[in-house]
């Protein structure tokens, strides 16, 4: 379980389902919209005293960082390898620069969900990214409430083609919207057994098209398994690994619908006290629970974790 690393507090794109926009918000209500250079270094320091010798960056857009670039070769000058978390629309002249740089310990996922909205105009700048970073890219694509109300394979085989048309790696990377501070558009708990039908239905077409696949971080209530089909998914019933996040001022929190509860990086002395300290918090902290789950036998005996714990933030809860 490594950290990512929250390089901005920007993102252009405000997707109405996006997890992180309350905290971002906030960041930007005291003026820090990026991490300072020196805070890169503590970071990169902290990485390679815990002997981890890769990082993942994320914002906001890691891209709109001011040295972007600069923190990139920085990186790789610390012998840390860095996948880059982004939505695709980065300005040409700054693709051009990565391209060139032929940074080999650096891969992309671009974040595909609304990749094609918009015009042809619009699309041209993350088009070009692709094009020019296609063979260090893979894509992922979250999974919203929209999705289920049309759940047929248009948007799958989109992805399908623009992996073959850029010759990105063939691996496609699922995430599910879920409650958040202040967000809308994820899948509603009652949904999931909709949503594991169409997993499946997206994981069989993946499959015969020789496309990779995995789940993001989340845990789907035992209930919507019991009558979905089989997945091919490594899907889990109890969140026991949250997603550890380092902001621009290096607040340390455990993923976003719980970044209520915090840390200061230099209270750590490596990766492994980290991890350590936020899995005993986990552990104990009681999740707001939605109707009638409190009253679950599968609950109750430990075998169901109510699912992702951003639904904490959702009306279901009670």
């Amino acid at each position: 379980m490594m950290p990512t690393v929250l390089l901005t507090a920007e993102c252009e794109m405000a997707c109405p389902w996006c997890f992180a926009q309350a905290t971002m918000r906030r960041y930007q209500s005291r003026e820090l919209r990026e991490m300072p250079w020196e805070n890169i270094e503590r970071v990169a320091a902290f990485y390679r005293r815990s002997g981890v010798r890769h990082m993942t960056l994320l914002g906001g857009e890691p891209t709109r960082h001011s040295r972007f670039l600069d923190a990139l070769h920085f990186l790789q000058s610390m012998g840390i390898a860095a996948t880059v978390v982004t939505h695709g629309h980065i300005p040409p002249t700054l693709t051009d620069a990565l391209a060139d740089a032929r940074l080999k310990a650096v891969r992309y996922i671009v974040n595909s969900t609304r990749l094609l909205d918009g015009d042809d105009a619009a699309q041209a700048p993350v088009r070009y990214a692709l094009t020019r970073l296609g063979p260090q890219t893979m894509l992922s694509y979250t999974i919203t409430e929209g999705d289920l109300a049309a759940p047929g394979p248009e948007s799958l085989l989109d992805r399908l083609l623009l992996i073959m048309r850029y010759r990105l790696q063939p691996h496609l990377q699922l995430q599910i919207a879920v409650p958040a501070e202040g967000n809308r558009g994820y899948v509603p708990f009652d949904h999931y057994p909709d949503l594991l039908r169409l997993l499946a239905a997206w994981s069989d077409l993946l499959r015969r098209n020789r496309v990779s696949h995995g789940l993001d971080c989340h845990a789907i209530p035992l209930c919507a398994l019991r009558d979905a089909p089989a997945l091919g998914l490594p899907a889990r019933v109890r969140c026991t690994s949250p997603m550890i996040d380092i902001g621009p001022d290096l607040q340390v929190w455990p993923c976003f619908p719980s970044a209520d509860a915090h840390w200061r990086l230099h209270d750590f002395e490596n990766i492994a006290h980290l991890t350590s300290v936020v899995l005993e918090h986990w552990a104990h902290a009681s999740p707001r629970l939605r109707q009638g789950c409190a009253q679950c036998a599968d609950y109750r005996a430990g075998r169901c974790g109510a699912g992702c714990r951003g639904f904490s933030w959702s009306p279901e809860a009670s």
